[in-house]
């Protein structure tokens, strides 16, 4: 491939070759403003696009990243990408903003990883990526804590035979045991809900919580987990997803469910990124 001094190319993602085919290739405009390109290397592709070296350096890219307009732009361009050619065949999606100065160094990471690379798009054919955030109710949550909880209602009911004198030294050892079975009942409800999601699954990855003022529910999150399911067990996976919630509503849980994704979090290869 001809290239200026200053043209680094910029990968969407690797697939095996023979996953290629006849799949119609059509014009799509990369990130950089050139067109994107299926390259073969051997028995593996790389799904790719010429930029320039000058703007997509290190040092220009790790300025640019902290533009939000910027790093939405061209995250939600590098997504599209991805998930457009996720479509037609299996893909191995590289992180964003996953640069080669040279073709050459694309070519001795495919050598080098050849092997880790077919076993994971191996892995990876006809599964799919979804995300699911589990949210309850703070108030619905407590509420069931306090007067259904068998060590909180046990300690009332011990409370209800002292003196009054006892009783009020007993209150704060009652509001700790109601915010430690609050935890409890949060991570224990979350067991139940991944235990019973589990044979539809092949992979989960827990995530750090969000916060409210990153969500669009007053419910509180509870875990945010990306699970890799395959293709066929979707139906599965949503029933069991809608019955859990049925079976949660006294304690104000519920699940938002995001995908199919590309499987970005399942695919990481030691070192992706060789600029």
């Amino acid at each position: 491939m001809a290239q200026t001094a200053t043209t680094f190319l910029y990968v969407y993602g690797i697939c095996a070759a023979t996953d290629i085919g006849e799949t119609e290739k059509p014009e799509l405009k990369g990130i950089g403003g050139g067109p994107v390109k299926i390259s073969m290397y051997n028995d593996l592709a790389a799904v790719l696009t010429e930029v320039d070296g000058e703007v997509f350096c290190q040092e220009q890219i790790d300025r640019q990243v902290k533009d939000a307009d910027w790093l939405k732009k061209h995250a939600f361009h590098h997504h599209e990408t991805v998930a457009f050619f996720q479509l037609q065949f299996p893909l191995m999606p590289m992180s964003f903003c996953t640069i080669f100065e040279q073709d050459n160094k694309l070519q001795t990471l495919l050598t080098n990883q050849h092997d880790d690379i077919m076993r994971k798009l191996d892995y990876l054919r006809g599964k799919e990526e979804w995300n699911i955030k589990m949210f309850c109710s703070p108030e619905l949550l407590r509420d069931f804590v306090q007067h259904k909880n068998p060590s909180v209602v046990s300690l009332e009911q011990e409370m209800g035979a002292m003196p009054k004198g006892k009783q009020f030294l007993m209150k704060k050892k009652l509001a700790m045991l109601v915010e430690t079975e609050l935890e409890r009942e949060k991570n224990e409800l979350w067991l139940q809900a991944i235990t019973r999601l589990e044979p539809m699954m092949t992979a989960q990855l827990l995530r750090q919580n969000w916060g409210r003022d990153m969500t669009d529910v007053t419910e509180e999150m509870v875990a945010n987990c990306d699970v890799l399911i395959k293709k066929e067990d979707d139906d599965k996976f949503f029933k069991a997803i809608e019955s859990i919630e049925e079976d949660m509503k006294e304690k104000g849980c519920l699940f938002h469910v995001t995908g199919p994704w590309p499987p970005y979090h399942f695919s990481k290869l030691e070192k992706d990124n060789a600029q």
